[in-house]
């Protein structure tokens, strides 16, 4: 009993000192306050209602009046604590007289849990004070139902406000006891509290050790956890009688600090083997975009240049090997395996490299090939053929799927035909003058021109060895022929 006046005490002290300026949203982050008679949170009052409460309240405090607050209003104080452009918690005694009231009648204590759930706010002035009076008092409470929100402050310290967050967020990452009753045990198995502030600062915690869970032997596991609580499922209906679901992020502007943290272990070399990388990438490319397809997601740009890069590469990768699967289902020509061993060496040794494909109108019309892409591809006229686009620093190749010359482009010439254009590259673009091959560094070779590199004697090495040379020319990278020679 003591510990619980000591901390009203405390409250009173601070509540002289609150600021003004709003620190909240006018409306409640959730409509997820808990009914006076049952044991789940339910709808809330009218925000007319609400504003109406707060107003009374207002006027009561302000008069000095506050024991002579009305029970009813009293007891629904804590639905304009902390949210609205003038939180509750700021009149003067209005705190300190409804904890003193909850002190006796403790099914109160409900309500302003509810309220902390919904409302978190610990920039708030006098907020982690109140925390600290709920906490005394939900101890020494015998209420069967406060009972539960007592278990829950032991583990997981939800009423300390520099506390509660982490412990949650690192509980959805690691606890032994799996994610479903770790969401139970706080509470956040029901989808209004999940929507709450103090569930949003939650996750924002967990995607803050996210990196660090990514890097330990457990990565899959705690990205499978991670993915549970960062998505939801948000359902319209179209059609009569038809409902749809799709995947969204549960809070969508913590979008571009989650693609930080999961790229973070690959930006320094630390994600563990067993890290899902290609569920990760999927994941990003579902809720944040591809980064490649003008006009560029803002949440990209946000996240770092480092990151676009990273995530821009993996898709690189992506996009060579459904072009090279589909060349080879087409049967290529004879030396197809020489161009393949070639451009994935290319790929593997350039950092943060670049492709696009093109594709023919049959091709593009492919259904296995357009799940693949997901339409992130540039169309030409030509019916059956494709041509690669691929950028390794400051040169831009072009390789055709038929029988055609290899072409190379300064990326910022005016020539080079462009990246990430989903509409339609003419013949004349993808055959424009190409920059010279230099000599094979031991066969040497006529002069190509503005013609494009032939793939002569791909078994010895010649053009390989000479598209390496302008490669190396260009960009400072080196390619043997270990390294680019089919095993």
């Amino acid at each position: 009993m003591s510990h619980g006046f000591e901390a009203l005490s405390r409250l009173r002290s601070v509540s002289q000192r609150l600021a003004t300026h709003a620190l909240l949203p006018s409306q409640p982050a959730c409509a997820a306050l808990q009914l006076i008679d049952s044991g789940r949170p339910g709808a809330l009052p009218d925000l007319f209602d609400l504003e109406a409460l707060r107003g009374r309240l207002k006027q009561a405090c302000s008069q000095g009046r506050t024991k002579e607050i009305i029970r009813a209003d009293l007891r629904r104080a804590p639905y304009v604590f902390w949210n609205g452009n003038e939180p509750a918690a700021r009149f003067p005694g209005l705190i300190e007289v409804f904890f003193e009231t909850a002190f006796v009648r403790q099914a109160w204590l409900l309500e302003a849990i509810e309220a902390w759930l919904r409302d978190f706010a610990p920039e708030e002035p006098g907020f982690a004070r109140a925390g600290e009076a709920m906490e005394a008092l939900i101890a020494r409470s015998e209420h069967p139902r406060v009972q539960f929100w007592a278990k829950a402050q032991r583990e997981f310290a939800f009423l300390t406000p520099s506390l509660g967050p982490k412990r949650v967020g690192d509980a959805l990452l690691y606890r032994p006891s799996g994610l479903e009753k770790t969401l139970s045990d706080i509470g956040m198995d029901d989808p209004l509290r999940a929507q709450g502030l103090f569930f949003r600062h939650a996750t924002s915690a967990m995607v803050d050790a996210l990196p660090t869970a990514l890097q330990k032997p457990i990565a899959n596991t705690a990205w499978e956890r991670a993915t549970a609580v960062l998505e939801t499922y948000q359902e319209s209906g179209n059609h009569p009688g038809r409902v749809t679901r799709r995947r969204v992020l549960r809070f969508p502007d913590m979008a571009a600090k989650l693609a930080r943290a999961c790229l973070a272990p690959w930006l320094s070399g630390t994600a563990a083997a067993s890290a899902p990388k290609e569920a990760i990438q999927d994941f990003l490319v579902v809720h944040l975009e591809d980064p490649r397809l003008p006009p560029e997601p803002l949440v990209w740009r946000e996240a770092g240049e480092d990151a676009r890069r990273l995530m821009r590469s993996w898709l690189a990768a992506e996009t060579l090997e459904v072009f090279l699967k589909m060349i080879g289902r087409a049967g290529g020509d004879r030396q197809w395996r020489y161009r393949e061993a070639f451009w994935r060496a290319c790929l593997k040794k350039c950092p943060n490299p670049e492709v696009w494909i093109v594709l023919g109108t049959q091709l593009a019309g492919e259904a296995g090939l357009s799940r693949e892409l997901k339409g992130t591809f540039g169309r030409m006229q030509q019916t059956h053929q494709a041509a690669l686009l691929m950028r390794l620093n400051n040169v831009l190749f072009s390789e055709k799927s038929n029988i055609g010359a290899l072409r190379a482009w300064d990326p910022e010439g005016k020539v080079c035909p462009p990246l990430y254009r989903t509409g339609l590259y003419t013949a004349e673009s993808l055959q424009a003058p190409s920059l010279e091959f230099p000599p094979h560094p031991i066969y040497g070779g006529s002069p190509t021109g503005d013609r494009g590199l032939w793939h002569q004697n791909p078994e010895r090495g010649l053009w390989q060895g000479r598209a390496a040379a302008l490669l190396r020319q260009k960009t400072g990278i080196l390619l043997t022929p270990a390294d680019y020679m089919p095993k």
